[in-house]
């Protein structure tokens, strides 16, 4: 194929000094024109060299057939073109003198003696590199474990390729637990490393191969792991010259405080410092909320985790969830912020996650066996003593938990968990928390709520979930993902550890919030219109008698005319614990006549369901919907799980953009708009808009650039959207 390309020769008469006509430099990589005249003769003849890749055993020659001469424009043809030399001669009048732009045409074309070239300089390389290749093998002295979360107790080389390991163990009363994090700093690329652990932890088998990575990010297993000698034996062949191998997916102290700092970009979530470590380092507390909804109609969540440092996988599993709940990650996780509140304390034991131990912090203690059950925070260790004392801070606050969560892993092949006794709590409490596991169940292929095992003084004494019953009564669950693999035999990845937060999401969903409004086939509604109301109850724990359909009771009431109906709901089949009233409760628009069997409502007035578990009262719940009265509106048009499809155009925008939503039915709309530092920039308050889309233009001529968080409501519905202002 031809090429074209442009040169610039400024010719001038040779000096004494032997000067001749130049070319200024070319870019990298692009061709290159070369003049070779004679510095005593005029300009009757041009040496070129095209040069198109840095490589000079890949170069390609080309001939040069015509160039355009500046600034008459004249065509120069040479002919008697040599290759090996470069020169050839042109057909043209004598230009001394003159400058000019070459036009050059050149015709690629390979030589016989470049390829020669070529191929005897590759096989040099290979015949050189060859004793290097094989002599360059990986040894103890290219391992290395002092960076961040990193731990070895010690490496030696047994032959080249063959490294010996000796654990860092936290010994727990015998029970032994190892983390490993290290990394091979050079000449793995092509190697097949064999790691021989020789004092592997308690819990280490055949199955528990290790993860390993070539930048830190992208992980994967070591293709081979076995037994033998009781000494736990792994190899695999590398593609890199360095890489980093753990025990399980790291993700260290760093890596959460930026996590935080990121998502605290968004109005609905903020984190602060609770207290130290032992050495000083600051423990994190995140709080998500949407803060214009009233915490008396919201419920809370307290989560907490990494007691034991080397616990790594639901520190994924929580990242994920805490991305979902704003907005960043799976669709629809934002909306839980319209009824629950959620405090999460990702890292308690962060000294250990940051030093590379396993079970127990720099002082030796294992913090989940510390736990004191009061105010005093007699014997525990200062990060215990930190999150023990937020808790109680919250709590007598005035503010409510209603489920707390202890996230853990474990070597078993199955996510498990622990859920106080019956002994230990009550019957009711037991049988309660069943409900919840059920949930977790339904919402997550991985679990199995028949695994899950009691907890009690038998157990162990000092857990953080015998404390909080005993000194506030909470009602808690103490979760283990697998480290290692599910169930069903598939190794766990960092794709599975995430795709685990929606589902707990949605069990914390399901389980506080057991009762929805509902059409007669249990699909949730959002509002009400002239349609009989439904309403379905999930309480597993209420199916007391196997052998019989059994029923449950709910209270409807107006928020504003204060009228009051109950509702029968009968389970849907023996032993389902779903449970729906068989006749609808009809609503009118008049005044109020109480317990008459039809609901009197105003319109855009929210109703609300109450059930109370005559069981255990704590699992009392409570949710809403609006009522709408319009006749423009039908009951075919009750919309079923209905989203605001909120968004702006453009995006990113400059100075202005249109932000558009849609509405099922007419409703009060107000949309805020928060900077990064979640202030309120612009707002519209509550504005009557007709059902259907709709728009409202936003001028931001006055604001600076960045990211900014729209917020709409419009009735009991609410969304969020993210938007760039750029200048």
């Amino acid at each position: 194929m031809n090429l074209s390309f442009r040169g610039r020769f400024d010719y001038t008469k040779p000096t004494a000094s032997g000067d001749r006509m130049r070319n200024p430099p070319q870019a990298v990589g692009h061709p290159t024109l070369i003049n070779s005249n004679s510095p005593t003769a005029p300009l009757k003849r041009v040496g070129y060299q095209i040069v198109d890749s840095p490589n000079p055993y890949i170069r390609r020659y080309y001939v040069l057939e015509s160039f355009v001469c500046q600034p008459d424009r004249s065509i120069y043809h040479l002919h008697d073109s040599h290759v090996r030399t470069g020169m050839s001669k042109l057909q043209s009048p004598d230009v001394s003198g003159q400058g000019f732009d070459l036009r050059v045409l050149c015709v690629p074309r390979f030589e016989r003696e470049v390829i020669m070239k070529t191929l005897l300089t590759v096989l040099c390389l290979i015949f050189c590199l060859t004793p290097i290749i094989a002599f360059a093998q990986v040894t103890a002295d290219d391992l290395s474990w002092d960076f961040e979360s990193g731990s070895m107790g010690s490496a030696t080389t047994a032959s080249s390729n063959n490294i010996n390991l000796t654990l860092r163990l936290d010994d727990q009363q015998g029970d032994t637990y190892g983390w490993y994090y290290f990394k091979i700093n050079q000449n793995a690329m092509g190697q097949a490393v064999t790691f021989r652990i020789l004092n592997r932890d308690g819990w280490m088998t055949e199955e528990d191969k290790p993860v390993c990575s070539y930048d830190g990010q992208t992980w994967f297993r070591a293709s081979e792991c076995w037994l033998s000698s009781d000494n736990l034996y792994f190899r695999h062949q590398f593609q890199a010259d360095s890489v980093w191998i753990a025990q399980d997916f790291p993700f260290t102290y760093s890596d959460m405080i930026a996590l935080l700092d990121t998502l605290a970009l968004s109005p609905y979530f903020d984190y602060e410092f609770i207290g130290q470590t032992v050495h000083g380092r600051d423990i994190p507390l995140a709080t998500i909320s949407d803060p214009g909804i009233p915490e008396d109609e919201k419920r809370c969540v307290w989560i907490i985790s990494r007691q034991h440092p080397m616990e790594t996988p639901p520190t994924y599993t929580l990242e994920a969830m805490m991305k979902n709940l704003i907005g960043l990650g799976e669709p629809g996780g934002e909306e839980l912020l319209e009824k629950l509140d959620f405090k999460i304390i990702p890292m308690v034991n962060i000294d250990g996650i940051v030093e590379g131990l396993s079970r127990h912090n720099v002082h030796g203690i294992n913090l989940n066996r510390i736990w004191g059950s009061d105010s005093n925070y007699t014997g525990e260790e200062p990060e215990v003593a930190a999150v023990h004392n937020a808790i109680d801070d919250w709590i007598y606050g005035g503010h409510r938990i209603d489920f707390f969560s202890d996230m853990h892993a474990a070597p078993d092949p199955y996510d498990f968990g622990f859920r106080l006794s019956q002994s230990y709590s009550y019957p009711a409490y037991y049988q309660d928390l069943t409900t919840y596991l059920k949930h977790l169940q339904i919402n997550d292929p991985y679990q199995n709520w028949q695994r899950w095992r009691d907890l009690d003084e038998n157990y162990a004494l000092g857990v953080v979930g015998e404390a909080l019953f005993d000194q506030h009564g909470l009602v808690s669950t103490s979760s283990e993902h697998s480290w290692v693999m599910r169930y069903n035999g598939a190794y766990n990845t960092i794709e599975s550890l995430l795709s685990e937060g929606r589902m707990y999401e949605d069990s914390f969903d399901d389980y506080l919030f057991p009762i929805e409004f509902t059409d007669e086939l249990g699909n949730d509604i959002e509002w009400i219109f002239e349609n009989n109301i439904y309403v379905t109850a999930t309480d597993f724990d209420e199916n007391e008698n196997s052998g019989v359909v059994e029923s449950v009771t709910v209270v409807i009431q107006t928020e504003d005319n204060g009228d009051i109906e109950q509702l029968t709901l009968t389970e849907t089949w023996q032993s389902s614990g779903i449970f729906r009233n068989l006749q609808g409760l009809p609503p009118e628009f008049a005044e109020v006549v109480p317990n008459n069997g039809i609901l009197e409502v105003a319109n855009d007035e929210r109703v609300f369901a109450t059930y109370v578990d005559d069981d255990f009262p704590l699992d009392s719940s409570w949710t809403f919907v609006y009522a709408v009265h319009s006749d423009n509106v039908g009951p075919e048009d009750v919309p079923i799980k209905n989203r605001l499809n909120l968004s702006n155009h453009p995006d990113p925008f400059n100075n202005v953009t249109a932000i558009g939503f849609t509405i099922p039915y007419p409703a009060e709309v107000k949309l805020t708009i928060f900077d990064i530092a979640g202030r309120n920039v612009f707002s519209i308050g509550e504005k009557y808009y007709a059902a259907g889309p709709q728009s409202i233009k936003w001028d931001a001529s006055e604001i600076p650039s960045g990211i900014y968080f729209c917020r709409l409501r419009a009735g009991s519905q609410a969304s969020v959207e993210k938007m760039i202002l750029v200048k």
